[in-house]
Protein backbone atom coordinates (compact mmCIF):
# COMPACT_ATOMS: atom_id res chain seq x y z
CA UNK A 1 0.00 0.00 0.00
CA UNK A 2 1.16 3.37 -1.00
CA UNK A 3 0.55 7.39 -0.04
CA UNK A 4 0.51 8.86 -3.20
CA UNK A 5 1.55 12.61 -2.99
CA UNK A 6 0.11 15.86 -5.14
CA UNK A 7 0.93 19.37 -5.29
CA UNK A 8 3.75 19.45 -2.29
CA UNK A 9 3.91 23.49 -0.77
CA UNK A 10 4.97 24.99 2.24
CA UNK A 11 2.50 24.93 4.67
CA UNK A 12 1.91 27.14 7.93
CA UNK A 13 1.45 27.12 11.52
CA UNK A 14 -2.03 25.01 12.68
CA UNK A 15 -2.77 24.02 8.92
CA UNK A 16 -5.02 20.78 7.90
CA UNK A 17 -3.92 18.64 4.90
CA UNK A 18 -5.99 15.79 4.05
CA UNK A 19 -4.44 12.02 2.59
CA UNK A 20 -6.23 9.07 0.44
CA UNK A 21 -5.31 5.44 1.17
CA UNK A 22 -5.84 4.83 -2.72
CA UNK A 23 -5.42 1.12 -2.24
CA UNK A 24 -7.96 0.72 0.04
CA UNK A 25 -9.78 3.76 -0.17
CA UNK A 26 -9.58 5.04 3.33
CA UNK A 27 -9.49 8.64 3.78
CA UNK A 28 -6.50 9.96 6.75
CA UNK A 29 -8.54 13.74 7.72
CA UNK A 30 -7.28 15.95 10.16
CA UNK A 31 -3.60 15.92 9.76
CA UNK A 32 -2.67 18.50 12.16
CA UNK A 33 0.95 19.59 12.13
CA UNK A 34 1.92 21.94 15.53
CA UNK A 35 4.77 23.51 13.18
CA UNK A 36 6.10 26.91 14.80
CA UNK A 37 7.72 28.04 11.50
CA UNK A 38 7.05 28.56 7.21
CA UNK A 39 8.64 25.66 5.97
CA UNK A 40 7.95 22.86 3.35
CA UNK A 41 5.68 19.78 4.86
CA UNK A 42 7.91 17.37 3.74
CA UNK A 43 9.95 18.55 6.55
CA UNK A 44 7.73 18.43 9.46
CA UNK A 45 6.60 15.65 11.41
CA UNK A 46 2.60 15.11 10.92
CA UNK A 47 0.08 13.50 13.49
CA UNK A 48 -2.42 11.76 11.84
CA UNK A 49 -5.24 9.22 12.56
CA UNK A 50 -5.68 6.25 10.96
CA UNK A 51 -8.42 4.05 11.90
CA UNK A 52 -8.57 4.91 15.57
CA UNK A 53 -4.41 5.08 15.92
CA UNK A 54 -2.85 7.71 16.39
CA UNK A 55 1.00 8.09 15.14
CA UNK A 56 3.58 10.00 13.13
CA UNK A 57 5.66 10.09 9.99
CA UNK A 58 8.83 11.56 9.97
CA UNK A 59 9.38 13.45 6.46
CA UNK A 60 11.19 12.82 4.05
CA UNK A 61 10.22 8.90 4.47
CA UNK A 62 12.96 6.12 3.89
CA UNK A 63 12.44 2.92 2.02
CA UNK A 64 10.94 0.21 3.85
CA UNK A 65 8.63 -0.78 7.10
CA UNK A 66 6.94 2.49 8.13
CA UNK A 67 7.78 1.50 11.49
CA UNK A 68 6.79 5.03 12.82
CA UNK A 69 3.32 4.85 11.75
CA UNK A 70 1.51 3.26 14.44
CA UNK A 71 -1.01 1.92 11.71
CA UNK A 72 0.34 -1.31 10.52
CA UNK A 73 1.22 0.11 6.78
CA UNK A 74 4.46 -1.07 5.03
CA UNK A 75 6.36 -0.06 1.95
CA UNK A 76 7.83 3.34 0.76
CA UNK A 77 5.70 6.61 2.06
CA UNK A 78 5.48 10.08 0.52
CA UNK A 79 3.06 12.28 2.64
CA UNK A 80 0.03 13.85 0.51
CA UNK A 81 -0.91 17.53 0.73
CA UNK A 82 -3.68 19.34 -1.34
CA UNK A 83 -4.25 22.39 -1.90
CA UNK A 84 -6.23 24.05 0.77
CA UNK A 85 -9.77 24.15 0.01
CA UNK A 86 -12.13 26.98 -0.53
CA UNK A 87 -14.56 27.50 1.80
CA UNK A 88 -17.75 25.54 0.13
CA UNK A 89 -15.55 23.26 -0.75
CA UNK A 90 -13.90 22.18 2.77
CA UNK A 91 -14.76 18.74 4.85
CA UNK A 92 -18.38 18.54 5.76
CA UNK A 93 -20.25 16.34 8.28
CA UNK A 94 -23.35 16.46 5.58
CA UNK A 95 -22.37 14.73 2.24
CA UNK A 96 -23.90 15.83 -1.28
CA UNK A 97 -25.78 12.55 -0.93
CA UNK A 98 -27.63 13.28 2.03
CA UNK A 99 -27.68 17.50 0.87
CA UNK A 100 -29.54 16.44 -2.08
CA UNK A 101 -32.01 13.98 0.29
CA UNK A 102 -32.40 16.54 2.65
CA UNK A 103 -33.91 18.32 -0.28
CA UNK A 104 -35.98 15.85 -1.43
CA UNK A 105 -37.80 15.88 2.21
CA UNK A 106 -38.37 19.35 2.17
CA UNK A 107 -39.60 19.74 -1.82
CA UNK A 108 -41.80 16.83 -0.95
CA UNK A 109 -43.41 18.78 2.44
CA UNK A 110 -43.92 21.73 -0.30
CA UNK A 111 -45.49 19.57 -2.78
CA UNK A 112 -42.70 19.07 -5.65
CA UNK A 113 -43.96 16.61 -7.78
CA UNK A 114 -43.92 15.70 -11.73
CA UNK A 115 -46.72 18.12 -12.32
CA UNK A 116 -44.35 21.01 -10.89
CA UNK A 117 -42.11 23.49 -12.46
CA UNK A 118 -38.87 24.77 -10.30
CA UNK A 119 -36.57 27.48 -10.82
CA UNK A 120 -33.40 27.63 -8.67
CA UNK A 121 -32.41 31.07 -8.26
CA UNK A 122 -28.63 31.94 -8.05
CA UNK A 123 -25.64 34.16 -7.84
CA UNK A 124 -21.70 33.57 -7.84
CA UNK A 125 -21.82 33.41 -3.81
CA UNK A 126 -24.37 31.14 -3.74
CA UNK A 127 -23.40 27.76 -1.92
CA UNK A 128 -22.77 25.55 -5.54
CA UNK A 129 -23.26 21.94 -3.01
CA UNK A 130 -27.24 23.69 -2.49
CA UNK A 131 -27.66 24.66 -5.59
CA UNK A 132 -26.87 21.53 -6.77
CA UNK A 133 -28.76 19.37 -4.26
CA UNK A 134 -31.72 21.94 -4.99
CA UNK A 135 -31.52 20.75 -9.24
CA UNK A 136 -31.00 16.84 -8.69
CA UNK A 137 -33.80 16.68 -5.65
CA UNK A 138 -36.17 18.51 -7.87
CA UNK A 139 -35.31 16.14 -10.98
CA UNK A 140 -35.69 13.09 -8.90
CA UNK A 141 -39.25 14.30 -7.60
CA UNK A 142 -39.91 14.76 -11.44
CA UNK A 143 -40.23 18.71 -11.32
CA UNK A 144 -39.67 20.14 -14.75
CA UNK A 145 -36.04 22.30 -13.48
CA UNK A 146 -33.97 25.33 -14.76
CA UNK A 147 -31.89 27.69 -13.28
CA UNK A 148 -31.53 31.43 -13.06
CA UNK A 149 -28.43 33.07 -12.51
CA UNK A 150 -28.31 36.62 -11.94
CA UNK A 151 -24.77 39.22 -11.30
CA UNK A 152 -23.53 40.13 -7.86
CA UNK A 153 -25.20 42.83 -6.82
CA UNK A 154 -23.60 45.35 -4.30
CA UNK A 155 -25.00 48.93 -3.29
CA UNK A 156 -22.49 51.86 -2.78
CA UNK A 157 -23.95 51.81 0.57
CA UNK A 158 -23.92 48.57 1.67
CA UNK A 159 -21.26 47.67 4.16
CA UNK A 160 -19.52 43.94 4.64
CA UNK A 161 -21.13 40.66 3.18
CA UNK A 162 -24.05 39.74 5.06
CA UNK A 163 -26.92 39.52 3.00
CA UNK A 164 -29.88 41.27 5.07
CA UNK A 165 -27.06 44.32 5.79
CA UNK A 166 -28.87 46.22 3.12
CA UNK A 167 -32.28 45.72 1.85
CA UNK A 168 -34.89 46.15 -1.04
CA UNK A 169 -32.50 46.65 -3.76
CA UNK A 170 -31.09 43.24 -5.41
CA UNK A 171 -29.94 41.69 -8.59
CA UNK A 172 -33.06 41.07 -9.66
CA UNK A 173 -34.08 45.04 -9.71
CA UNK A 174 -35.35 45.78 -13.23
CA UNK A 175 -34.49 42.73 -14.88
CA UNK A 176 -37.84 41.99 -15.80
CA UNK A 177 -36.89 39.07 -18.23
CA UNK A 178 -35.33 37.36 -15.02
CA UNK A 179 -38.57 38.27 -13.06
CA UNK A 180 -40.98 36.54 -15.26
CA UNK A 181 -38.52 33.62 -15.33
CA UNK A 182 -39.24 33.31 -12.00
CA UNK A 183 -43.01 33.85 -11.84
CA UNK A 184 -43.18 31.18 -14.33
CA UNK A 185 -42.28 28.75 -11.95
CA UNK A 186 -44.24 26.81 -9.54
CA UNK A 187 -41.75 26.98 -7.13
CA UNK A 188 -38.43 28.98 -6.86
CA UNK A 189 -35.77 28.16 -4.75
CA UNK A 190 -33.97 30.87 -3.39
CA UNK A 191 -29.95 30.66 -3.17
CA UNK A 192 -29.51 34.28 -3.05
CA UNK A 193 -31.85 36.27 -1.13
CA UNK A 194 -34.36 38.23 -2.44
CA UNK A 195 -36.11 39.35 0.78
CA UNK A 196 -37.26 42.62 1.75
CA UNK A 197 -37.57 43.18 -2.21
CA UNK A 198 -40.36 44.38 -3.90
CA UNK A 199 -39.67 41.97 -6.74
CA UNK A 200 -40.02 39.31 -4.43
CA UNK A 201 -44.08 40.48 -3.34
CA UNK A 202 -44.37 40.60 -7.07
CA UNK A 203 -43.44 37.34 -7.65
CA UNK A 204 -45.45 35.90 -5.16
CA UNK A 205 -48.26 37.76 -6.13
CA UNK A 206 -48.55 35.75 -9.08
CA UNK A 207 -49.41 32.36 -7.06
CA UNK A 208 -45.02 31.35 -7.33
CA UNK A 209 -44.18 30.12 -3.85
CA UNK A 210 -40.31 30.98 -2.67
CA UNK A 211 -38.32 28.93 -0.74
CA UNK A 212 -35.10 30.32 0.72
CA UNK A 213 -32.11 28.54 1.70
CA UNK A 214 -28.79 29.90 2.39
CA UNK A 215 -27.95 28.31 5.23
CA UNK A 216 -24.54 26.25 5.32
CA UNK A 217 -25.77 22.32 4.85
CA UNK A 218 -24.56 21.25 8.51
CA UNK A 219 -27.13 23.94 9.58
CA UNK A 220 -30.05 22.72 7.11
CA UNK A 221 -29.21 19.11 8.82
CA UNK A 222 -29.94 20.33 12.20
CA UNK A 223 -33.06 22.10 11.12
CA UNK A 224 -34.47 19.64 8.60
CA UNK A 225 -38.13 20.80 8.97
CA UNK A 226 -41.10 18.68 9.70
CA UNK A 227 -44.96 18.65 9.77
CA UNK A 228 -44.55 18.89 13.93
CA UNK A 229 -42.31 22.23 12.88
CA UNK A 230 -46.09 23.41 11.02
CA UNK A 231 -48.08 22.10 13.93
CA UNK A 232 -46.44 24.28 16.39
CA UNK A 233 -46.05 27.29 14.08
CA UNK A 234 -49.61 27.36 13.00
CA UNK A 235 -50.82 26.48 16.41
CA UNK A 236 -48.89 29.89 18.11
CA UNK A 237 -49.92 32.01 15.02
CA UNK A 238 -53.98 31.24 16.12
CA UNK A 239 -53.38 32.76 19.19
CA UNK A 240 -51.36 35.51 17.68
CA UNK A 241 -54.05 36.60 14.71
CA UNK A 242 -56.63 37.10 17.77
CA UNK A 243 -54.42 39.03 19.84
CA UNK A 244 -54.74 42.73 20.19
CA UNK A 245 -51.65 44.13 22.83
CA UNK A 246 -48.94 42.92 23.01
CA UNK A 247 -46.01 42.98 26.01
CA UNK A 248 -42.96 42.18 26.47
CA UNK A 249 -40.94 42.26 30.02
CA UNK A 250 -37.57 41.06 31.66
CA UNK A 251 -35.80 41.01 34.74
CA UNK A 252 -33.22 42.85 32.96
CA UNK A 253 -35.79 45.62 32.43
CA UNK A 254 -37.76 45.49 29.11
CA UNK A 255 -41.14 46.52 29.78
CA UNK A 256 -42.34 47.18 26.04
CA UNK A 257 -45.65 47.05 24.53
CA UNK A 258 -48.00 47.49 21.15
CA UNK A 259 -51.08 47.27 19.60
CA UNK A 260 -51.88 44.66 17.45
CA UNK A 261 -54.21 43.92 14.50
CA UNK A 262 -53.49 46.04 11.60
CA UNK A 263 -51.01 43.82 10.05
CA UNK A 264 -50.82 40.25 8.78
CA UNK A 265 -49.32 37.17 11.30
CA UNK A 266 -46.73 35.60 9.41
CA UNK A 267 -45.54 31.95 9.79
CA UNK A 268 -42.00 30.31 8.94
CA UNK A 269 -41.88 26.50 9.77
CA UNK A 270 -39.44 26.01 7.03
CA UNK A 271 -40.92 24.69 3.70
CA UNK A 272 -43.21 26.84 1.09
CA UNK A 273 -46.59 24.16 0.64
CA UNK A 274 -49.23 26.97 -0.19
CA UNK A 275 -49.50 29.20 -3.25
CA UNK A 276 -47.76 32.33 -2.82
CA UNK A 277 -46.27 31.36 0.16
CA UNK A 278 -42.50 32.62 0.81
CA UNK A 279 -40.48 30.26 3.64
CA UNK A 280 -37.35 29.78 4.72
CA UNK A 281 -35.15 26.42 5.49
CA UNK A 282 -34.70 26.49 8.43
CA UNK A 283 -36.62 28.66 10.61
CA UNK A 284 -39.91 28.13 12.94
CA UNK A 285 -41.11 30.86 14.41
CA UNK A 286 -43.70 33.45 13.38
CA UNK A 287 -44.51 37.16 13.91
CA UNK A 288 -46.45 40.23 13.45
CA UNK A 289 -45.93 43.98 13.49
CA UNK A 290 -47.07 46.84 15.69
CA UNK A 291 -49.91 49.07 14.66
CA UNK A 292 -48.26 51.88 13.43
CA UNK A 293 -46.89 54.48 15.89
CA UNK A 294 -48.14 51.93 19.01
CA UNK A 295 -45.25 50.57 20.27
CA UNK A 296 -44.00 52.16 23.36
CA UNK A 297 -41.50 51.20 26.14
CA UNK A 298 -37.83 50.28 26.98
CA UNK A 299 -36.28 47.30 25.61
CA UNK A 300 -33.12 46.17 27.40
CA UNK A 301 -30.66 43.97 25.52
CA UNK A 302 -28.66 42.23 28.09
CA UNK A 303 -25.67 40.48 27.90
CA UNK A 304 -25.82 37.51 25.39
CA UNK A 305 -28.60 38.98 23.30
CA UNK A 306 -27.93 38.53 19.36
CA UNK A 307 -27.94 41.59 17.31
CA UNK A 308 -27.77 40.77 13.36
CA UNK A 309 -26.61 41.52 10.98
CA UNK A 310 -23.56 42.01 12.72
CA UNK A 311 -23.72 38.06 14.01
CA UNK A 312 -22.70 39.25 17.39
CA UNK A 313 -23.35 38.68 20.85
CA UNK A 314 -24.32 41.91 23.28
CA UNK A 315 -21.09 42.22 25.51
CA UNK A 316 -22.64 45.32 27.56
CA UNK A 317 -26.77 46.18 28.33
CA UNK A 318 -28.01 48.25 25.27
CA UNK A 319 -31.04 50.36 26.31
CA UNK A 320 -33.29 51.01 23.02
CA UNK A 321 -36.32 53.66 24.40
CA UNK A 322 -39.35 53.50 22.26
CA UNK A 323 -41.68 56.03 21.74
CA UNK A 324 -44.78 56.43 19.34
CA UNK A 325 -43.16 53.83 17.24
CA UNK A 326 -39.74 54.10 16.52
CA UNK A 327 -36.62 54.34 18.46
CA UNK A 328 -35.49 57.29 19.85
CA UNK A 329 -32.62 56.84 22.16
CA UNK A 330 -29.89 54.32 22.49
CA UNK A 331 -27.28 54.03 25.03
CA UNK A 332 -25.06 52.40 26.96
CA UNK A 333 -21.53 50.89 26.26
CA UNK A 334 -19.75 51.01 23.59
CA UNK A 335 -22.37 47.98 22.21
CA UNK A 336 -24.74 50.90 22.28
CA UNK A 337 -22.31 53.09 20.20
CA UNK A 338 -21.77 50.46 17.98
CA UNK A 339 -25.26 50.48 17.26
CA UNK A 340 -26.38 53.81 17.38
CA UNK A 341 -23.24 54.65 14.92
CA UNK A 342 -24.38 51.64 12.33
CA UNK A 343 -28.03 52.96 12.01
CA UNK A 344 -26.87 56.92 11.87
CA UNK A 345 -24.94 56.06 8.68
CA UNK A 346 -28.42 55.24 6.67
CA UNK A 347 -29.43 58.70 7.00
CA UNK A 348 -32.88 57.86 7.14
CA UNK A 349 -35.14 58.01 10.29
CA UNK A 350 -36.99 55.35 9.33
CA UNK A 351 -34.49 52.88 9.82
CA UNK A 352 -35.88 53.27 13.72
CA UNK A 353 -39.31 52.36 13.33
CA UNK A 354 -40.06 48.72 15.02
CA UNK A 355 -40.40 45.98 12.39
CA UNK A 356 -41.68 42.72 12.53
CA UNK A 357 -42.29 41.74 16.32
CA UNK A 358 -42.61 37.82 17.38
CA UNK A 359 -41.51 34.49 19.00
CA UNK A 360 -39.29 31.14 18.30
CA UNK A 361 -40.84 27.80 18.15
CA UNK A 362 -37.66 25.39 16.77
CA UNK A 363 -35.95 23.54 19.91
CA UNK A 364 -33.36 22.13 17.35
CA UNK A 365 -32.12 26.25 17.05
CA UNK A 366 -29.66 27.16 19.53
CA UNK A 367 -28.36 30.72 20.52
CA UNK A 368 -25.09 29.49 20.38
CA UNK A 369 -24.52 28.46 17.43
CA UNK A 370 -23.73 31.56 16.44
CA UNK A 371 -20.38 31.80 18.14
CA UNK A 372 -19.39 28.47 16.09
CA UNK A 373 -19.66 29.87 12.45
CA UNK A 374 -18.24 31.71 10.09
CA UNK A 375 -20.04 35.73 9.68
CA UNK A 376 -20.69 34.84 6.51
CA UNK A 377 -21.41 31.21 6.49
CA UNK A 378 -25.53 32.40 6.19
CA UNK A 379 -28.41 34.45 7.65
CA UNK A 380 -27.55 32.71 11.28
CA UNK A 381 -31.34 31.43 11.58
CA UNK A 382 -30.26 29.54 14.72
CA UNK A 383 -30.46 33.10 16.48
CA UNK A 384 -33.88 34.31 14.96
CA UNK A 385 -35.60 30.68 15.82
CA UNK A 386 -34.50 29.50 18.93
CA UNK A 387 -37.15 28.32 21.25
CA UNK A 388 -38.64 30.85 23.46
CA UNK A 389 -36.58 33.77 22.11
CA UNK A 390 -38.23 37.31 21.69
CA UNK A 391 -37.15 38.63 17.65
CA UNK A 392 -38.02 42.45 17.39
CA UNK A 393 -36.64 43.74 14.48
CA UNK A 394 -36.47 47.50 13.00
CA UNK A 395 -36.63 48.91 9.02
CA UNK A 396 -38.90 48.10 6.76
CA UNK A 397 -42.24 46.85 6.58
CA UNK A 398 -43.56 46.99 2.86
CA UNK A 399 -43.88 43.09 2.60
CA UNK A 400 -47.04 43.55 4.17
CA UNK A 401 -48.26 46.20 2.86
CA UNK A 402 -46.63 48.98 5.02
CA UNK A 403 -44.95 52.20 3.78
CA UNK A 404 -41.46 51.81 5.60
CA UNK A 405 -39.24 51.41 2.40
CA UNK A 406 -35.52 51.42 4.21
CA UNK A 407 -32.57 49.80 3.80
CA UNK A 408 -31.70 49.26 7.24
CA UNK A 409 -32.97 46.12 8.70
CA UNK A 410 -31.82 44.61 11.84
CA UNK A 411 -32.81 41.71 13.96
CA UNK A 412 -32.86 41.48 17.19
CA UNK A 413 -33.03 37.85 19.18
CA UNK A 414 -33.75 38.25 23.34
CA UNK A 415 -33.31 35.93 25.86
CA UNK A 416 -35.65 34.98 29.12
CA UNK A 417 -38.40 37.26 28.14
CA UNK A 418 -42.22 37.15 28.90
CA UNK A 419 -44.03 37.71 26.37
CA UNK A 420 -48.18 38.88 26.92
CA UNK A 421 -51.04 38.45 24.36
CA UNK A 422 -53.61 40.79 25.65
CA UNK A 423 -52.78 39.88 29.27
CA UNK A 424 -51.95 36.04 28.75
CA UNK A 425 -48.28 34.50 28.97
CA UNK A 426 -47.04 32.63 25.57
CA UNK A 427 -43.62 32.73 26.66
CA UNK A 428 -42.41 32.87 30.20
CA UNK A 429 -38.29 33.61 30.93
CA UNK A 430 -37.89 32.08 28.00
CA UNK A 431 -39.91 29.35 28.07
CA UNK A 432 -43.02 28.61 25.81
CA UNK A 433 -46.17 28.31 27.50
CA UNK A 434 -49.12 28.48 25.32
CA UNK A 435 -50.67 27.48 23.50
CA UNK A 436 -50.19 23.95 24.41
CA UNK A 437 -49.98 23.20 20.57
CA UNK A 438 -46.98 25.19 20.26
CA UNK A 439 -44.94 23.83 22.96
CA UNK A 440 -42.41 20.97 22.03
Amino acid sequence: MRLTFKNSYAFTARKRASAHIFGDDLRISKAIGDFKENRPLAQKTVYTLYNGAIGSILSPPAAGPADRFRGGIEGPIALPVAPCPSPWESPMPVSDCELTRMFEHVLTLSRVDGTQSVAVLKSHYSNPRVVKAAMEASQRLGARVYGVELPSFNHPMAMGNDMTAYCGDTALTGNHAAQRALEAADLVIDTMLLLHSPEQEQILKTGTRILLAVEPPEVLARLLPSLADKERVLAAAERLKTARSIRVRSAAGTDFTARLGQYPTVTEYGFADEPGRWDHWPSGFLFSWPDEGSAEGTLVLDVGEMLLPFKSYVRDRITLEVEDGFVRRIHGGFDAEYLRDYMAYFRDPEVYGISHIGWGLQPRAQWTAMGLHDRNDGMCMDARAFYGNFLFSTGPNTEVGGSRKTPCHMDIAMRRCDVLLDGDPVVLAGDVVAPQGSRA
